[in-house]
């Protein structure tokens, strides 16, 4: 019967047994006590929020209950996280405890992280950033995880920049250094790291010598390449070395540009080198000019366009090719843009 119940009637003489389960008082919580992020599951209960880091529960003797915690807890508002990282008991982490013999505290363990931040000053996307020696390309921001009382090797690019202004690397933020390369205080909250940079503006001077290429009366499909004479001679001066990139800014009236000549369509190829001769070829899918900015490397429009040292020369050489039919016959006129800015490592 149930605890209280009526028994009877009773016509001799009865023996009536109560029987007892034991239970033990258990104790189910997670570590650090400060995580309440997540939830906690015993059995088929789910406790969230501040339920969900300390919980006392009796399990029966021999019983074997199911436990569970969330992976991982998270405070994106602050900056933080829990993440999972063993039982007390060595189970998964949903799990079956071993037989309940005795009063038992299971303990989920957790390492707590903070987001922390490394900013460079400029906020612009220049340079690298660098933490415990894995880069972050042209950024000037990024966000990383790291461990309650852990260190980081911090490091960024300097200087940074593009065209004619740079961005030299000053100091850090968190205690002065000097040094490009930082190791933080012992990280106990989310940070922000930042790199501080001054401006530097800087004057180059571009000279093209000659300034145009006039190619006279051309037929249709044809193909022109400057020759020794023809040459355009680009001159620079700037204290530091400098990389050349080109765009055509206007295709003509009617024309357009691209990879190979169609009606109306022209092609126009371009390599930079110190030779005084013609390039022998130039290479279709490297050397042709669009209408967006490519910047020199040692493939395209190479070899030269690259490092080029102050007060010295570099050699444009172009080619073209006319569209294989066009709606017009009137004179053309398309601007080559030379653009330069400051080599950086």
């Amino acid at each position: 019967g149930t605890n209280p119940h009526l028994v009877g009637p009773l016509f001799d003489d009865t023996v009536f047994v109560a029987s007892y389960s034991k239970h033990f008082r258990c104790v189910v919580e997670k570590e650090p006590f400060s995580n309440t992020l997540g939830w906690l599951g015993i059995n088929s209960d789910v406790y969230y929020g501040a339920a969900s880091n300390y919980r006392e529960e009796w399990f029966e003797e021999g019983s074997m209950p199911q436990l569970s915690v969330s992976d991982p807890d998270l405070d994106p508002a602050n900056g933080l996280r829990y993440l999972y990282s063993h039982w007390s008991d060595g189970g998964a982490r949903t799990h079956f405890t071993a037989p309940i013999i005795a009063p038992t505290i299971f303990t989920a363990f957790y390492d707590k992280q903070f987001q922390c931040t490394v900013q460079k000053s400029h906020l612009r996307n220049y340079g690298d950033i660098i933490i415990d020696g894995v880069t972050y390309p042209n950024t000037f921001e990024q966000n990383f995880w790291t461990y309650s009382g852990s260190t980081y090797e911090l490091t960024v690019t300097t200087p940074d920049g593009a065209g004619d202004t740079l961005y030299n690397f000053d100091h850090w933020s968190e205690g002065g250094d000097p040094s490009p390369t930082h190791i933080t205080l012992p990280v106990d909250t989310n940070t922000v790291y930042t790199a501080v940079y001054d401006t530097e503006y800087i004057t180059i001077e571009l000279t093209a010598i000659p300034s145009s290429w006039d190619l006279g009366i051309i037929g249709l499909y044809d193909t022109r390449t400057m020759t020794e004479g023809e040459v355009i001679i680009l001159g620079v001066r700037s204290p530091y070395n400098v990389n050349l990139g080109l765009r055509i800014a206007n295709t003509g009236l009617f024309w357009s540009s691209g990879y190979a000549p169609d009606e109306d369509k022209f092609v126009l190829r371009a390599r930079f080198d110190d030779n005084y001769f013609p390039p022998p070829l130039f290479q279709p899918s490297l050397d042709y000019v669009k209408t967006t900015l490519t910047w020199a490397t040692e493939d395209v429009f190479g070899p030269g366009g690259i490092n080029i040292p102050s007060d010295s020369s570099e050699n444009l050489w172009l080619q073209f090719i006319a569209p294989v039919l066009s709606t017009t016959f009137d004179p053309q006129t398309i601007i080559l843009e030379v653009w330069v800015q400051v080599d950086l490592p």
